[in-house]
């Protein structure tokens, strides 16, 4: 299988394209801050361990060592053989690091949980488009839960962003969502949501080729702010 089909989120090239961060009206919602602080981790976290898992893959494709007992076949053995999931170890060689789940007609992965320390909890699950081998989604989990912190889709042709979804501490109930216009990259809509996670409270809208704040609307006033760009 080609190794350069893996397009880890920490390794995303087109992330450099400057997108205007919104104004944070909740408590309960994601900061900037916060957000750009948990991007880097990941960012530099998943860029580390790309280069383990790439090791892996190649592997998987030469048979360098025996996976036999880490590994198990979904489909009937008088069939084609569909899928293939293997795990991979730390360095004590009991705790899970890392498991990817391929699609064997293609070679490419479908799904890659990455664990943390203890290896019992998902730290992230990337999800793969099965013709291209593209990443269109990263799911990040609250530390030590297997609770929902975020979830990132990507477009698996462009790999532009597409929708950040942020959740409350529960890991169900919405903070908040913010749409991307795929082909800029750029931000073109957050919406804040109340503490049932269904009712918008605040939603800000940017113009998708400049990334400039278009107006806000605010569903406690029922005020609009438009032409924020035009004030003096």
């Amino acid at each position: 299988m080609n190794v350069n089909k893996i397009s880890f989120h920490g390794m995303r090239t087109k992330s450099n394209i400057k997108t205007q961060e919104p104004k944070d009206f909740s408590k309960n919602s994601t900061s900037p801050d916060k957000e750009k602080s948990n991007a880097a981790k990941y960012m530099i976290g998943a860029t580390a361990l790309a280069g383990v898992i790439i090791l892996g893959v190649v592997g998987h494709k030469n048979n360098w060592w025996k996976v036999a007992k880490n590994s198990s076949i979904e489909g009937n053995v008088n069939s084609v053989l569909t899928r293939k999931v293997e795990m991979f170890y730390k360095a004590d060689g009991k705790t899970p690091d890392y498991e990817i789940l391929y699609d064997v007609p293609t070679g490419n992965p479908l799904k890659i949980k990455l664990f943390d320390d203890s290896g019992k909890n998902i730290k992230t699950l990337e999800e793969y488009d099965v013709q291209s081998g593209n990443l269109f989604k990263s799911t990040e989990f609250k530390l030590g839960t297997n609770k929902k912190d975020s979830v990132m889709e990507y477009d698996p042709v462009t790999l532009s962003r597409v929708k950040y979804t942020s959740y409350k501490y529960d890991g169900e109930t919405i903070s908040c969502i913010k749409e991307y216009d795929k082909s800029t990259d750029n931000l073109v809509k957050v919406t804040y949501y109340k503490s049932d996670g269904k009712t918008p409270l605040h939603i800000v809208q940017y113009d998708s080729k400049t990334g400039k704040e278009l107006k806000t609307i605010s569903n406690l006033d029922e005020t609009v702010e438009t032409n924020k760009s035009e004030k003096k």
